[in-house]
């Protein structure tokens, strides 16, 4: 059962600002997120709770700046495969993400908020039909000879209708390794 992460703020505070990275921290930021990882969440849709399975993986398209990751979702027997692309931008200063979603529309959104020191993250992405969803997580790492080495991750999901009505939210968790068989496909 995934455990729900312990983070600074919490999951009712609205971001009203966004924070401005340097190219070095966005680099730092994407790296964290780099590899192969496997993850499980336990989910609330539309009030009515569900676990899921899943499992990512990402690489750089341009070191240091922008990678791709493919994602793959596991519930009840059905399969969702979506693909992302997380890329600096220097004029806003944060990392903008494009998501396809299974259904070919796209999701866009960026990162608003981090603390680097607690290893801490969120994303915003809106959605087709004015729905938004914010994503939040606590990166593990340990030490490896004075250098952080990533083993995973937790994190939270809210997604509210236009109306500002909570229509999913999760709690999940998930951990590095060496490979998965959504890195054997080629995506674009």
């Amino acid at each position: 059962e995934a455990e729900l992460p312990e983070l600074s703020w919490t999951k009712k505070k609205e971001t009203t600002t966004t924070q401005r990275m340097t190219p070095q921290e966005a680099a730092k930021a994407l790296a964290m997120f780099l590899g192969n990882f496997q993850f499980e969440s336990n989910s609330i849709v539309n009030g009515k709770p569900g676990k899921h399975t899943g499992e990512s993986a990402s690489e750089w398209v341009e070191e240091g700046k922008s990678m791709k990751c493919s994602i793959l979702i596991m519930a009840g027997g059905e399969k969702t495969l979506m693909t992302e692309l997380s890329e600096y931008d220097p004029k806003t200063g944060t990392i903008v993400i494009t998501r396809d979603l299974p259904d070919g529309q796209k999701a866009k959104g960026r990162f608003v908020k981090w603390d680097f020191d607690k290893k801490e993250f969120t994303s915003e992405l809106g959605f087709p039909g004015g729905v938004k969803g914010a994503y939040r997580y606590g990166i593990i790492t340990i030490d490896d000879h004075g250098h952080d080495r990533v083993m995973g991750w937790r994190g939270t999901t809210t997604v509210v209708d236009p109306q500002g009505k909570v229509i999913y939210s999760e709690g999940l968790a998930g951990k590095k390794v060496d490979s998965v068989s959504v890195a054997e496909r080629k995506l674009t």
